[in-house]
């Protein structure tokens, strides 16, 4: 059992508290652990050994999350088929769960139609119905007065007044047999039975239907683990159904914001990126060297990408949000050193010393000041449960570590090299410019008169 397994996580005394709720089609079970003792790994680890430990029944179906339907460390994701007909959607929903589920790592495949409540819906035969004449409107009527009940006017009693209602008696309500029986007219003084003109399905309504574009859509939801090119395949298999004119599908609203978030970010980068240039060249009243010390910002992103595949942290938006964060960081470093550079070359040191100079006197602030902002975000990178509404901080502070310790450590060795190389070109082009005033201004140059 999965608590033979695992003693040390699930017991008792690692508990903090557990619910458990059931209902007429569905029941679940939540568990509350303490604190520090899940990870995202344990989730994954905990879903798997489950799966493989329930018993397999006839009818049920297991689905693992969070106590608000989140993955608690999975990813999820959403496709939406949308069409006219309501009922060939769902066959087309039926269809799509068969290919997804063939997907290594898809799990917990559930639609909206999963959610709803089952109940028995009658199907009026137009064809039996017509000979005795009897529309859907009338059998519609009959069952709101037999099964909802009509209220009368209140019946007063002395100094209380009652409540009045006629409707069926419970007991006579309790069985589709007894729907069976429930007359909704007569030929002849022959009473007609609703069994004698409709057949009964017992189905699930869907709690609500949404439309998009003024079409009718089904929501298809699962999950998969760890990072892996699973949506890669669900594209493809979707985009492999035949849909007839009217129908299609698209991601859901999830998948859909994601994308427009990373969109988003991605432009919050660049402005990011704008804004500090803008800023440096205001104060180094220069272009070149805003653009030396721009040339750290790339070095951050390579510790980015290895802490985060050393530790398995999912690159997520907390972690973009830690790279617009690292725009404005990593470039504090170069500022420092190209201006004591400028500070030495403006002294009339030479380029070359000025270069050894600046990194002797820099290294050890820059050092210092890089050291103590990543000691400050190591307990906010090492907590995992650390979050505000469902958000984990982790992430954002692992990458934003990552990328100072990269930066800072490239910025001392390749900085000095692109501030070398930028002024002797600009010292080169400086000189061809020089160059060409001198060849503009003895051309223009009016010759001397003679005699």
């Amino acid at each position: 059992t999965p608590a033979g397994k695992y003693p040390e996580i699930y017991g008792q005394e690692q508990i903090r508290s557990s619910t458990s709720y059931y209902g007429a089609d569905s029941g679940g079970i939540s568990l509350f652990f303490d604190s520090g003792i899940v990870s995202d790994n344990f989730y994954s680890q905990v879903r798997d050994d489950l799966r493989e430990s329930l018993p397999v029944q006839a009818g049920l179906e297991y689905h693992f999350g969070d106590e608000e339907g989140q993955g608690s460390g999975a990813k999820n994701f959403a496709v939406t088929i949308w069409g006219e007909d309501t009922e060939l959607i769902e066959d087309y929903v039926v269809e799509a769960r068969r290919l997804l589920s063939s997907i290594d790592g898809v799990h917990d495949l559930r639609s909206d139609g999963d959610n709803g409540k089952s109940e028995i819906q009658i199907r009026v035969d137009p064809e039996q119905a017509g000979r005795f004449g009897i529309t859907p409107g009338s059998v519609a009527q009959v069952l709101g007065l037999t099964y909802r009940g009509v209220y009368l006017p209140r019946l007063n009693v002395g100094e209380k007044e009652i409540d009045m209602v006629v409707s069926l008696e419970p007991g006579d309500r309790e069985s589709i047999e007894n729907l069976a029986l429930l007359t909704v007219g007569d030929v002849d003084g022959q009473a007609i039975q609703l069994g004698q003109v409709a057949e009964f399905d017992f189905a699930k309504s869907p709690e609500r239907i949404r439309r998009t574009d003024q079409k009718t859509g089904v929501t298809l939801r699962g999950s998969y683990e760890g990072e892996s090119d699973v949506l890669d395949h669900v594209r493809e298999l979707m985009n492999g159904m035949e849909f007839p004119l009217g129908f299609g599908w698209d991601f859901g609203s999830e998948i859909r914001q994601a994308q427009q978030q990373n969109s988003d970010m991605g432009s919050n980068m660049l402005l990011a990126l704008a804004c500090v240039f803008f800023v440096m060249a205001s104060l180094f009243e220069s272009i070149l060297h805003p653009l030396i010390v721009m040339g750290c910002v790339p070095f951050a992103s390579i510790g980015v990408f290895w802490i985060m595949m050393g530790t398995g942290t999912p690159f997520n938006m907390m972690a973009m949000i830690g790279m617009v964060i690292l725009i404005g960081i990593v470039v504090n470093n170069g500022i420092v050193l190209v201006d004591h550079i400028n500070n030495h070359r403006r002294s009339g040191m030479p380029l070359e010393e000025a270069l050894l100079a600046g990194c002797a006197d820099r290294m050890r602030p820059i050092l210092m000041t890089a050291g103590t902002t990543i000691l400050g975000l190591l307990p906010l990178a090492l907590l995992h449960d650390a979050h505000v509404s469902g958000a984990q901080y982790y992430p954002m502070a692992r990458a934003i570590i990552g990328g100072l310790t990269s930066s800072t450590l490239l910025t001392l060795i390749v900085m000095p090299t692109y501030y070398r190389i930028a002024s002797r070109h600009a010292t080169a082009f400086a000189a061809v410019l020089r160059n060409m005033k001198k060849d503009r201004a003895s051309k223009t140059r009016p010759l001397p008169e003679t005699d």
